[in-house]
């Protein structure tokens, strides 16, 4: 009998997956100011590090940025429990919901000028209220650039005290 030629009834599913594949927050687990609509979060965010990129035709990343982050993530100590990523193509100005969230360090990749209000060096750490900035270029850039890399390796390594 092939892998592909097994049938399980509804009863053997529901045991196999009875919780999800996925695990999301909790409701009521992100703390939201009234009106402040928070955009979708791609991993649990439970260490306040907040990833923003600009991403028009992905949901929240290609595949091959994904997979740099994730990496950046484990030279960090961090996985995707720790950090979350949003796509902030397509949801209101950050300024509108970012402090719903509240995180302590932000990294915005290739987001467009005006966003904040505050302007800030690419690859230099930027205090700003309670939380720390850096800004770098689209991550298909930094990818492709061992210098932009290290740039955003020095950041990190100055937020994150590493």
């Amino acid at each position: 009998m092939q892998l592909n030629d097994i049938i399980f009834t509804p009863g053997q599913i529901t045991e196999l997956y009875g919780k999800h594949l996925v695990a999301l927050p909790e409701k009521g687990s992100m703390p939201q100011e009234s009106g402040a609509a928070v955009p979708e979060i791609k991993g649990r965010f439970q260490r306040k590090m907040l990833w923003l990129v600009w991403e028009p035709d992905a949901p929240f990343l290609p595949d091959a940025d994904f997979e740099f982050l994730t990496q950046v993530l484990g030279a960090c100590r961090m996985t995707w429990e720790d950090a979350g990523l949003i796509n902030c193509h397509g949801t209101p100005p950050p300024t509108a919901w970012l402090d719903a969230l509240q995180p302590e360090t932000v990294i915005c990749c290739g987001l467009p000028d005006g966003l904040f209000p505050f302007t800030a060096s690419l690859y230099q750490v930027t205090p700003a209220g309670n939380m720390q900035f850096l800004v770098t270029d689209n991550l298909q850039t930094v990818r492709a650039d061992k210098n932009l890399k290290s740039g955003l390796w020095q950041g990190l390594k100055k937020m994150l005290d590493i």
